[in-house]
């Protein structure tokens, strides 16, 4: 497939097709092109309008018009070299002093007529950016990190605009130590045309702002976090170092996960998959809908020895083996029982699974579970009555 095939019309009449019934080449070329938005956190509108966002991007035919400001740049050092080169000739006759002279002032109008890119500070950048989209400073260096990548998609920042033409341009360098992507906004210069006709192909929150957003379900939210990003669910990115302790918890080499920026696109996705993690009311444990006897008299005898004083964990735990039983018509041995509460819970209780100080944990109701904690708990459970 080739790189300037339009896109829109290789996913014509697919916009609405989950990412996982694209055919396999095509889905390959979603992903790639349209990183880092999620395929099925966009709605259809949304998907056709990123395609055709690409497409424009890397459409031949309109390269001259989109490139015309890189093209100004070398066009215009190209015109004051030869002016210097001709400014260090030492004519000797009177006829090749006229002539460097004619050309010198030719190509003085030449340059004198071409047009003069306007810069404006980051100050000002990020106030019309915030008037016209409520745009964050967070965002803005999201925004200048897509720059980065091919195509469009960003906002490329400069250096010394009021000093230096042309500008130097400016990307982030990745830092082991410092890892502060908001402190070098302050040197950056942008085209105030690029300012003033920039629509965003993705938002961006914090991961501070993330935490926040989704304290309200009862949950411990860094994991919470932690276990969508493991999923590939939830897309993050980080300036500097590409991505935060939220992708890799146990490096303390890259920075905390509250300064990790997430694109809106796939947390409203997530949100839409998993209603109550935005509303509390929803994440609040509701009773199960009842559920067979296990005692000795049912077909269901995973649990041997229940406690005598339950909690909603041995109702979930119960709940889990009896829908283990249905699948696969016997008891889970204990490994089995902890993966299917990990990756498959009953769907009532809310539980999510993640890690907790760096253990395999699931989560309920603000509470957690950890895989030992349940291994004892599944052993006493499952003990022979006597």
């Amino acid at each position: 497939m080739r790189k300037t095939e339009s896109l829109a019309k290789s996913l014509s009449g697919l916009f609405n097709t989950p990412f996982s019934d694209l055919p396999k080449d095509l889905g390959q070329r979603v992903k790639q092109d349209l990183f880092p938005l999620l395929w099925d956190g966009l709605t259809p509108f949304q998907r056709e309008n990123a395609a055709l966002q690409w497409d424009y991007c890397h459409d031949l035919t309109t390269e001259k018009v989109r490139h015309e400001s890189w093209e100004l740049f070398p066009k215009r050092d190209k015109i004051k070299s030869e002016i210097n080169k001709l400014e260090l000739l030492h004519p000797e006759s009177v006829t090749e002093v006229e002539d460097r002279d004619r050309n010198i002032n030719e190509l003085k109008a030449e340059l004198a007529n071409l047009p003069t890119p306007l810069y404006i500070p980051y100050s000002q950048a990020i106030k019309q950016l915030d008037k016209r989209l409520n745009a964050t400073h967070e965002e803005l260096a999201a925004w200048i990190w897509l720059a980065s990548g091919e195509g469009c998609e960003g906002l490329k920042a400069y250096l010394n605009a009021n000093e230096i033409d042309p500008p130097e341009d400016f990307f982030y360098e990745y830092d082991e130590v410092d890892h502060d992507y908001l402190g070098p906004l302050m040197y950056c210069w942008f085209r105030a045309i690029d300012i003033a006709d920039f629509t965003p192909s993705e938002r961006f929150i914090t991961g501070n702002e993330l935490i926040k957003r989704w304290s309200a379900a009862g949950i411990q939210p860094e994991d919470y976090i932690r276990a969508r990003i493991a999923e590939s669910r939830l897309v993050e990115i980080h300036p500097i170092t590409g991505g935060s302790q939220g992708r890799f918890p146990e490096n303390d080499g890259f920075p905390p996960l509250g300064t990790g920026l997430f694109t809106l696109s796939s947390v409203e996705g997530i949100e839409a998959e998993e209603p109550c993690i935005k509303n509390d009311t929803l994440c609040k444990h509701q009773p199960a809908e009842p559920r067979p006897d296990i005692g000795t008299s049912s077909p269901f005898k995973c649990i041997t020895n229940p406690p005598s004083n339950t909690n909603d964990w041995f109702l979930a735990i119960r709940d889990m083996s009896i829908d283990f039983h249905k699948q696969n018509g016997r008891c889970p041995n204990e490994t089995e029982a902890w993966s299917q509460l990990y990756q498959s819970p009953p769907a009532s209780y809310g539980i999510t699974a993640g890690k907790d100080k760096g253990e395999e944990s699931v989560f309920m109701n603000g509470g957690s579970l950890g895989r030992r904690a349940f291994l004892g708990r599944w052993r006493r459970y499952t003990k022979p009555a006597h």
